[in-house]
């Protein structure tokens, strides 16, 4: 899905040579206040319903805000577990509104369907914009009010500690971290079953582009490396997609099979006598999952092309020379 540019892309402001030896925690704290103002922003936009891309926005500064408490957590006084459970939980609240916003943008793509999946396409619609507004309604009666005060914890929380490492340091030794995470998770990949890994090492993947994204600008190859990530990034991002309708399709077919089901009792009891007659959607659905899943072997086929088995290593090679640089004698 196509998105605006984030502010909380911005890389931090240029400094002199040799910035690599700041304190780590000085960066961290700038970084999280700035996460953490853009997810505020974009929040008030969700609360006012005025741009459909506030959700997005939201998620994507939450992320950024967990992958910095996360990278620079030693450099960082110590958060209460209780704040990092509350940030994790308001991420995961918004995954409902994503899911069903991102199947409805794919159902739009379908066009050209014969009757059946028609009305099969019509009755998912209905069902997955009551499921976004509901998702919504959450969001905007109760997650975001419980973020603002989650937000203000923080900020007011937010310090550097008393260990003392450079951001060149911290960043070479995650740098290094994430690497072998995204490796071993690719290499646990072998077919569209492994929805999860795929998952696994999208996540791994944007954690590292987050952690270099802000300094690219002063590091020689990164931002290459962060286009590499972006696009592994979009392309692990569609077939994870292609899994989230998957789920939505099997929950949505039992809702479909049980509605039909008490529609028949009740109309064998009397009961729906003046009932029109529903169209069964059952085998719509069936059609429509199918093309789903054969977009999800088309890419999952370009995927294992550019990333799986040797590929891995032309995936990571530019981070792996950028960890040295940052380790090495000489860095700054």
């Amino acid at each position: 899905m196509a998105t605006k540019p984030d502010a909380s892309t911005k890389p931090v402001a240029a400094r002199p040579r040799g910035w690599q030896s700041e304190a780590a925690g000085d960066v961290a704290v700038r970084l999280a206040h700035r996460y953490l103002d853009a997810a505020g922003e974009a929040a008030e936009r969700v609360a006012s319903d005025a741009d459909p891309e506030a959700l997005h926005d939201f998620r994507v500064a939450l992320r950024r805000l967990r992958s910095v408490l996360r990278a620079y957590r030693p450099c960082l006084r110590k958060v209460p577990k209780k704040w990092r459970r509350q940030l994790k939980r308001v991420a995961r609240t918004t995954s409902a509104g994503r899911d069903s916003e991102v199947f409805l943008a794919w159902l739009d793509t379908q066009t050209s369907l014969p009757a059946t999946e028609h009305a099969a396409q019509e009755w998912l619609r209905r069902r997955l914009e009551a499921m976004r507004n509901a998702a919504y309604t959450q969001l905007r009666t109760q997650v975001l009010t419980d973020f603002t005060v989650l937000a203000q914890h923080l900020g007011q929380t937010l310090a550097v500690s008393r260990i003392k490492s450079s951001h060149g340091e911290v960043m070479a030794d995650h740098i290094r971290a994430q690497i072998a995470r995204v490796a071993a998770d690719l290499s646990r990949v072998h077919s569209t079953a492994d929805a999860e890994a795929i998952h696994d090492a999208r996540i791994q993947a944007k954690r590292l582009r987050y952690l270099i994204e802000p300094s690219s600008p002063r590091l020689p190859g990164a931002r290459a490396g962060v286009k590499r990530l972006k696009r592994f990034q979009d392309e692990a991002g569609a077939l994870c997609d292609g899994y989230v309708r998957r789920r939505l399709f099997v929950q949505l077919a039992e809702a479909a099979g049980a509605q039909q089901a008490r529609e028949a009792i009740e109309a064998a009891h009397g009961e729906r006598s003046d009932a029109p007659n529903e169209v069964d959607v059952i085998p719509g659905l069936h059609r429509l999952a199918r093309r789903s899943e054969r977009q999800v072997h088309q890419q999952f086929q370009r995927f294992q092309r550019r990333y799986l088995e040797t590929r891995i290593q032309n995936l990571i090679e530019p981070f792996l020379r950028l960890e040295r640089r940052l380790a090495g004698p000489g860095a700054d």
